[in-house]
């Protein structure tokens, strides 16, 4: 079973701190992620129905007005879209907002525009990578119809050295899962299966925050796409504590597995009984028996 590494930065930096003891500079250390938003910047904002993290790579079809002119409007330098969770509504409320209001979440992810082309039937096709988290301070729709807003960059919690011992600890219960989770899923293709196992390598030695996020893309895709678990998709987004997100993603790998082999062993039962009621073990071979005459 693949486990874990600390990688090189990581164990550096504990290194250090075990020869020279806490000090001023080395006391806390912050997992950073990549830094796009130094300061709160004001941003184009896309509400959608998903939730995305850091490192996803996407591709939107823009067909409607608004949001070609919002496409128009990026910067070239630096083209980026912040997207952020619009929840669907719900039947049962009576309270619908107004067009003005804003009522998405307000921790999205930020976005690189990384091409954009004209495609059939009048769509734009926009490639996107998502690089960093940032948080909503406020929104305002503009005349054109799509929103824009004043973000800035949302970074995980300082950490001690003692709480990044128990975030790498944790992260090495999740490799194991995610690995048991891959071979129950996938591991019937092996090359399907091989190649998560080099992804997966790759990504963790990393470091523990793309490790963290990468787990929680890896979670949205074992999970049903209902609104129940984009809720669970965006509280995982919207963590800042690594080992909190690694603990969330711990149990709910483990309900994930156990809800896949409750499936296995119900298909597995299923395809068993289907088999026994076409070839009764008793007499296998009534069933190529004819009096037929026209089947001779």
């Amino acid at each position: 079973m693949f486990q874990i590494p600390i990688s090189r930065t990581l164990s550096r930096t504990i290194h250090q701190r075990n020869l020279c003891g806490p000090s001023n500079s080395l006391g806390r250390l912050t997992l950073r992620s990549i830094d796009l938003m130094k300061e709160a910047k004001v941003i184009p904002l896309f509400p959608t129905s998903n939730v995305f993290f850091p490192g996803e790579f996407s591709r939107l079809y823009v067909f409607e007005p608004k949001y070609k002119l919002l496409m128009k409007s990026l910067d070239n330098s630096k083209p980026v879209i912040g997207f952020v969770r619009q929840p669907s509504p719900n039947e049962k409320e009576e309270f619908f907002p107004m067009m003005t209001d804003w009522d998405s979440a307000t921790v999205g992810c930020l976005a690189e525009v990384l091409s954009h082309s004209k495609g059939v039937e009048g769509k734009e096709i926009v490639k996107l990578r998502f690089n960093e988290r940032f948080s909503v301070h406020d929104a305002a729709r503009e005349y054109v119809g799509y929103w824009r807003g004043t973000v800035q960059r949302l970074t995980d919690n300082t950490v001690s050295p003692s709480e990044l011992q128990h975030a790498l600890i944790l992260s090495r219960t999740v490799s194991t899962l995610l690995n048991e989770y891959a071979k129950l899923a996938i591991g019937h293709d092996s090359k399907v299966f091989n190649r998560f196992q080099i992804r997966h390598n790759a990504v963790v030695t990393k470091g523990l925050v793309p490790f963290s996020f990468w787990v929680a893309m890896q979670i949205k895709a074992a999970l049903p796409s209902t609104e129940e678990n984009k809720s669970i998709c965006q509280s995982l987004l919207e963590v800042t504590s690594v080992s909190t997100r690694l603990e969330h993603a711990s149990s709910l790998l483990s309900q994930i597995i156990e809800q896949e082999r409750r499936d296995q062993q119900i298909h597995q039962a299923f395809c068993e009984e289907q088999v026994t009621q076409q070839f009764p073990l008793d007499k296998p071979m009534d069933l190529l028996k004819t009096t037929d005459l026209d089947d001779l």
